[in-house]
């Protein structure tokens, strides 16, 4: 079990405060809805960052404003990462409009449906004809034309000598018959190889730059342009270019902050603790308290997919030993374990039954100090392992409280954090129920928790 990195569908789970934004951009939108020309709007984020749900934000109310305002809206999304190659992606995006289009009750987008199809269909006999022929002595190739192959796979285009330029003109001119403006949301783009990537664009800006056609295309710029710079150039500036050709109303995704991430992972932790289900443990309470009021104060998320994944790796550890470590300790161990994983692996390997000061110490100034970049995790080291506490080898009071809070730094329990078991350990749990018992004289619980105790001791052996 774990959480979703789903992306959100209605304003009333947007926990970033998108939807304020979004409405301005649907605002936007709908205001143009009597313009003609084609105009293509990219939603700018990085990865993790929202960019699907903003999308969705946007989508969702967008045909619902007063009548008589303008043309009405149809919205067509697709999503070129379900296919597997660039002519698949050409082919079913054309497919997929025109059947929305056909679909609709209003006669001139069923026309102009119609010949989105026959273009479709155009174009794959180009593609077909490019490819297919007989060889001759002299290694040449006849090709067929376009129309000559469709009317051997039994279909014919509307009309007589037809090709692309002119099926766009027919449908550009249906398309402006029509009370419709035509959104269409393309996501996912930035997860495609750079070839699919740019066939995209090519759709979007000449295969099917139609009128009353507005494009909403959610992307990483930084990956995008890597992706493409080398067909326009040689790094990535000449990509974020061709981008800007591309694009007509560049929108960034709004900054979001420090207090909506933090409702989003109070959101998400609340979840994590409920499939814990630690019921009424009230020191566990607590522990996830510190986890929302200190350490997330201690951390720096960059992104929402970054929470999931964070509290995703904690949910399974601490479903693993959670009973038997700190929670609060545990969940910066596994932060630093998902964003930071050169240190953690050092912490890993240590060996602290010499106590805590010394070599946290090295591990900081020594070891990791000339090969990691520790500015951004020094709280969290100096939190988890305090400089200024000493060995804790002898039994002071401070020890005895690090060890009765399970602590990381204290030497009894700091491998747990790591290995994930108890094997050969006294489970400290264990230990509390047995003396509640004796004491209690409930020799039944005592004898039940003694068995528990000794099947851990002589499983070292």
């Amino acid at each position: 079990m774990n959480l979703p990195d789903l992306p959100i569908e209605k304003d009333d789970d947007d926990l970033l405060n998108y939807k304020h934004h979004a409405k301005k951009v649907q605002k936007l939108i709908q205001n143009t809805s009597d313009i003609e020309e084609n105009l293509i709007i990219g939603i700018y984020g990085s990865w993790g960052y929202g960019k699907t749900s903003y999308l969705n934000l946007i989508n969702r109310n967008l045909d619902l404003f007063p009548k008589g305002k303008g043309k009405g809206i149809m919205k067509f999304h697709f999503n070129p990462w379900r296919y597997n190659s660039e002519d698949e992606i050409l082919f079913e995006f054309f497919e997929g409009l025109s059947k929305k289009l056909k679909a609709s009750q209003e006669n001139s987008l069923k026309k102009a449906g119609q010949f989105i199809k026959s273009m479709s269909r155009y174009m794959k006999a180009v593609k077909l004809s490019a490819t297919i022929g007989i060889p001759k002595s002299y290694n040449t190739e006849v090709t067929f034309e376009p129309g000559e192959i469709l009317r051997l796979m039994g279909e014919d285009l509307i009309g007589e000598n037809q090709g692309i330029e002119e099926l766009k003109t027919e449908i550009n001119q249906l398309l402006s018959q029509a009370d419709f403006k035509i959104v269409i949301t393309i996501d996912d783009i930035d997860r495609l190889d750079r070839e699919e990537i740019y066939r995209v664009l090519k759709i979007i800006k000449l295969n099917a730059d139609f009128k009353n056609v507005i494009y909403i295309v959610a992307l990483d710029k930084e990956q995008v342009s890597k992706a493409i710079k080398n067909r326009f150039g040689d790094n990535k500036i000449d990509g974020e270019k061709f981008l800007e050709k591309i694009v007509n109303i560049p929108i960034y995704l709004p900054k979001v902050e420090k207090s909506d991430l933090k409702v989003f992972f109070q959101h998400k932790l609340n979840k994590v603790r409920t499939l814990l289900n630690y019921g009424m443990n009230h020191s566990k309470e607590q522990e996830f308290q510190e986890i929302l009021h200190k350490s997330f104060n201690l951390v720096s998320f960059i992104s929402p997919r970054e929470i999931i994944r964070v509290l995703n790796s904690f949910f399974v550890s601490a479903f693993s030993i959670g009973n038997e470590v700190n929670l609060n300790d545990l969940f910066l161990v596994e932060y630093l374990k998902v964003t930071q994983d050169e240190i953690y692996e050092k912490l890993k390997i240590q060996n602290f039954s010499k106590g805590i000061y010394n070599i946290t110490h090295r591990i900081y100034y020594k070891d990791l100090s000339d090969k990691i970049d520790f500015s951004s995790k020094t709280e969290i080291i100096e939190y988890l392992f305090p400089k200024n506490q000493g060995t804790i080898g002898g039994r002071d009071i401070e020890s005895e409280k690090l060890n009765k809070e399970l602590r990381i730094n204290h030497k009894e329990h700091y491998d747990k954090y790591f290995s994930y078991h108890m094997v050969g350990k006294i489970s400290k749990n264990i230990l509390v129920t047995f003396i509640k018992a004796i004491n209690e004289n409930d020799f039944e619980t005592a004898l039940v928790e003694q068995k528990n105790l000794l099947k851990n001791l002589v499983s070292t052996f």
